[in-house]
């Protein structure tokens, strides 16, 4: 006797009264599965439901009509496998006003379920949304929030989300969290082992929208709140800069101009403003020793050094001895130790040199 057969009777759920139907069917059914006893045709909730072809309710109308007749079901009542079924099969429109994560809670609470075991079964669920752009940022970080002290979920989920969004739309939820303080001691570990492996490969004038960003974002950002902000911001800055000196694919990126922009923004957006940072050095080598490719005589770089050490922001020499902040090694390239070169210079180098040199 094959009971599955009598479900086919119900292929569309087109109205509450079909549903009722449904219902009772499917307890009938159960019902004599258990009383055959056959392993093969033990009858489960996933079973039943496969056999229905198109579902027309919502989500929330079939979760209702179940707990209204709960009772019939308490010895066969849904658990969370079944819930995630049916949420694959009728996921909240983007258009519904309440999060869809909230309503998924909800509804899992009411049945009674555990939040945990929603969760880590949910997660096909969840990459897939992203994928195909179903929730909002807001509703997202929302999650997060709720994943906060479920350090292992909210570092699967937030996996999920980096391996399925742009930079852009990384950076912009990495800010929004920095902003609700969904980024506790612990979290911060992984969300800033991942955006410092995403943020450094973009380019430098998509980092420089960033970092104005965290700069507004900071005035917006709770004072209880900020400390651990920039603490992040610092951490994903250095390995930024690091990288465009480290790997010359990205090195040529970085004029001198961008790294003076940089530098202000590494000072700016500091929890010690310190210019001894190793990413402040490197951009303040940058601004300082970098020579035009056409520079090619000895004397020509030392007038460009020259050059760069007067244009430099005169409040940082102020402030810093030189020994802090140049390291002697970045002089090698301009030292003139051929009296000859010396002797050959032409009256103008020679004199911008002496008006300039100051006790440099």
């Amino acid at each position: 006797m094959d009971i599955s057969q009598y479900l086919l009777s119900i292929s569309t759920i087109e109205d509450l009264n079909t549903l009722n139907k449904f219902f009772v069917i499917s307890k009938l059914s159960i019902q004599a599965s258990q009383v055959i006893n056959d392993p093969h045709n033990r009858l489960q909730w996933i079973d039943i439901l496969s056999k229905v072809k198109e579902i027309k309710i919502s989500l929330e109308q079939f979760i209702q009509v179940y707990l209204n007749n709960q009772e019939a079901f308490i010895q066969f009542p849904f658990d969370t496998p079944v819930l995630i079924y049916l949420i694959n099969r009728m996921h909240s429109s983007k258009e519904a006003k309440e999060s869809p994560f909230r309503t998924f809670l909800r509804l899992n609470q009411n049945l009674k379920l555990n939040n945990n075991m929603f969760f880590v079964q949910f997660q096909s669920i969840f990459i897939n949304g992203i994928k195909n752009k179903w929730y909002e940022m807001k509703d997202i970080a929302e999650l997060f929030i709720s994943l906060r002290s479920q350090h292992q979920l909210f570092d699967q989920y937030f996996s999920h989300y980096s391996s399925n969004v742009n930079t852009d739309d990384l950076w912009d939820m990495f800010i929004k969290l920095c902003k609700i303080n969904a980024i506790d001691n612990v979290n911060q570990k992984h969300v800033i082992a991942i955006l410092t492996e995403k943020i450094p490969s973009t380019s430098v004038g998509t980092f420089h929208r960033y970092t104005k960003s965290a700069k507004i974002s900071l005035e917006e950002i709770k004072p209880e709140f900020r400390s651990r902000f920039i603490e992040l911001f610092e951490k994903i800055f250095d390995a930024y800069v690091i990288m465009q000196f480290d790997y010359s694919q990205y090195s040529y990126q970085l004029s001198r101009t961008d790294c003076k922009d940089l530098l202000e923004v590494c000072l700016e957006m500091s929890s010690t403003n310190c210019l001894e940072r190793s990413s402040c050095l490197l951009l303040v080598r940058k601004i300082l020793c970098e020579t035009e490719i056409y520079y090619k005589t000895d004397a020509q770089k030392l007038k460009s050094l020259f050059g760069n050490l007067k244009d430099f922001d005169e409040n940082l020499c102020q402030k810093y001895a030189a020994e802090k902040i140049i390291d002697d090694e970045w002089l090698n390239d301009f030292l003139i130790t051929n009296l000859e070169i010396w002797l050959k210079l032409d009256q103008e180098t020679y004199k911008y040199l002496c008006e300039n040199h100051q006790n440099n």
